[in-house]
């Protein structure tokens, strides 16, 4: 008799134990999703920011006007805001050392965007689960961005 309660009370902590880590996966999985929010551009600082969140996140792509504008931004360092539960910023004229310029299959170490003058850009965010809309940006003839809108139909 006391074998048998003891099994049952064995495979009641087995199921408890199996439930607790399916719970605990399922939210990891959620928490991964969820890589940052309110993905913009701060024209005034020059700078994309996200809240919690590493703005590369897996990438950063950028699509200009041709072929040769297209570039992807990785930052190796990107996790380390969202880790800490706070905002990341990307300045678009200086750029930390753990960014990479990803162009045409070579790797190039930059200390800016490579934004053309007179260009527009459409720059979307790979990270997390979710699909959002790219930002259209448009620079001037200087190199400087000086409009920014989520969506191209707002032009």
């Amino acid at each position: 008799m006391r074998t048998i309660f003891y099994i049952h009370n064995i495979r009641r902590l087995i199921a408890i134990l199996a439930v607790t880590m399916i719970i605990h996966i399922v939210l990891l999985f959620l928490r991964a999703c969820n890589e940052g929010s309110n993905f913009h551009l701060d024209v005034d600082k020059q700078a994309f920011i996200v809240d919690n969140g590493g703005v590369c996140g897996l990438g950063l792509y950028v699509e200009g006007d041709s072929v040769e504008d297209n570039f992807i931004v990785i930052d190796k360092q990107s996790y380390v805001g969202w880790a800490r539960g706070e905002a990341s910023i990307l300045y678009i004229n200086h750029l930390p050392s753990s960014c990479r310029i990803v162009r045409d299959d070579d790797t190039l170490r930059m200390q800016r965007l490579p934004l053309r003058p007179n260009t527009t850009y459409y720059i979307s965010r790979s990270g997390g689960c979710q699909r959002l809309c790219p930002i259209c940006i448009r620079v001037d003839k200087n190199g400087k961005v000086y409009e920014s809108a989520i969506n191209s139909n707002n032009w």
